[in-house]
């Protein structure tokens, strides 16, 4: 299914596709979902067999500066340190009328855009953006 719920003391949460709902109590809140985590890499084709290995891992795109590694709840991006400046978090946004104004937007080569931007201590944030067409190309 493409949804799940959890439960604990004090509320439960509905996942369904890039959005999280919460109640507690009355009150309804829509949390941001984290689309994926970058992580700076010596070596694209050690790091992948390594996350291959160690958490079952697939590679589901990949170039020579990236390997986009799905897990069960999210994707790991391995990415090229001799070409990428940050380690990061990526936010999903379901509308690019949602991408931060601020920051650096990139159009990436898979057809996603995102927008960098920093939080307040410093770790770089990336707000990720799929078009229609790119859920379709990438199979989402």
């Amino acid at each position: 299914a493409n949804y799940v719920w959890r439960w604990s003391l004090r509320y439960f949460c509905f996942f369904h596709y890039s959005y999280v709902y919460c109640w507690y109590g009355r009150l309804i809140e829509k949390m941001k979902t984290i689309d994926h985590i970058a992580l700076l890499v010596d070596n694209l084709e050690e790091s992948q067999k390594w996350y291959e290995d160690n958490l079952d891992a697939v590679c589901i795109f990949n170039d020579k500066f990236y390997r986009r590694m799905q897990v069960s709840n999210t994707t790991i991006a391995l990415i090229c340190k001799n070409r990428y400046d940050h380690n990061h978090v990526g936010i999903l946004v379901d509308s690019e009328e949602k991408l931060p104004k601020e920051g650096k937007r990139v159009e990436h080569r898979d057809g996603t855009i995102g927008v960098y931007t920093f939080d307040n201590s410093g770790h770089c944030v990336e707000f990720i953006y799929y078009s229609t067409e790119v859920k379709k190309k990438l199979d989402i």
